[in-house]
């Protein structure tokens, strides 16, 4: 593999897995409140935490969630392309982050690799889909 391509495959890796942390479940944990997969849409998010009766939360979910995708492009931006990183880095660290915050039932925090459209996680525990 060229180290040009590495770079591309880890910026892309690198974004999923910023995208993947979800910050409603670090703040309900932080905040000592209920899961937000437990409750409402069982989607965590802002709008869920909203729904748990946590405005300051569902706040710091949102702004921790746009942080998230900003940062994973400005890393990229600032710091690989002025060192000769191919411009599609940036937009690779964009897509990346956006699917890895929405494109799986399981989180990175709950110390699983997602498994999609398997309705399994790891360990054997069966987990039923968001989506069903």
């Amino acid at each position: 593999m060229t180290s040009a391509r590495l770079i591309l495959f880890l910026v892309t890796a690198g974004a999923y897995l910023m995208g993947s942390l979800s910050f409603a479940v670090v703040v309900s944990r932080f905040m000592k409140l209920p899961d937000p997969r437990s409750f409402g849409s069982k989607n965590p998010g802002a709008t869920n935490m909203l729904r748990g009766g946590s405005r300051l939360g569902a706040a710091i979910v949102l702004l921790g969630d746009a942080l998230k995708g900003w940062l994973a492009v400005w890393l990229v931006m600032h710091l690989l392309v002025p060192l000769g990183a191919e411009e599609v880095a940036v937009a690779l660290a964009a897509i990346a982050v956006f699917l890895g915050s929405t494109g799986h039932p399981q989180t990175v925090d709950s110390r699983c690799l997602p498994v999609r459209g398997t309705g399994r996680s790891c360990a054997g525990r069966t987990r039923r889909s968001a989506h069903t």
